[in-house]
């Protein structure tokens, strides 16, 4: 009986370092599951990639010979050129956007550094002032007399202009989409008055 319980002891202990061993092969086997599509996602969008890339420049891309008069091939090269006329406009439409923001970002960063340096000289002036405030405090207090001039106050600083918004295709979607918008003419009419 003492032999029968030995080896079902030994037996018992190789079944749990079989489990943990199963354990630590199916966790590999999930991570590995996962890896790999992640890795077919990749994939995927790399073809698709290389897919759209080469219909840019062939009208009929499967090296097929093709009857060059028939209306099917004609529709074909009207969508095609169509297709290019688009593909060019929105190139235009992107670049004056990005020219557009580009300005409208200046215009900010320039105000922006103006009105740090404003709240730089008040801070400024205002520990100046404070610093002559103590001194004749000091000296009235040396001297024996009563001190009522009022403590110097900074003052409300002017805050921080909002950026403006990255991408407001119109004024309907910014409305629409809650986030903050302003005209940088309104704001650079304003500073200059």
């Amino acid at each position: 009986q003492i032999l029968l319980l030995v080896l079902l002891h030994k037996t018992e202990a190789n079944n749990i370092t079989l489990k943990c061993h199963i354990l630590k092969l199916q966790a590999t086997n999930i991570l590995n599951e996962r890896y790999c599509k992640v890795l077919r996602g990749q994939l995927a969008n790399q073809e698709a990639k290389k897919q759209k890339g080469k219909e840019k420049g062939k009208l009929m891309g499967d090296s097929l010979p093709h009857f060059l008069s028939s209306d099917e091939f004609y529709e074909k090269v009207v969508e095609f050129e169509h297709e290019q006329k688009k593909r060019i406009t929105k190139k235009k439409m992107r670049k004056e956007e990005r020219e557009r923001r580009a300005e409208g970002l200046a215009v900010w960063k320039h105000l922006e550094d103006e009105r740090k340096t404003e709240n730089k000289d008040r801070r400024a002036q205002y520990r100046t002032a404070l610093e002559k405030w103590n001194k004749d405090k000091l000296r009235a207090k040396a001297e024996g007399q009563k001190f009522s001039e009022t403590k110097p106050v900074l003052g409300k600083l002017h805050g921080p202009i909002p950026r403006p918004a990255l991408n407001v295709a119109c004024a309907e979607d910014a409305a629409s989409s809650g986030g903050e918008s302003f005209d940088l003419d309104e704001i650079s009419d304003a500073s200059d008055e």
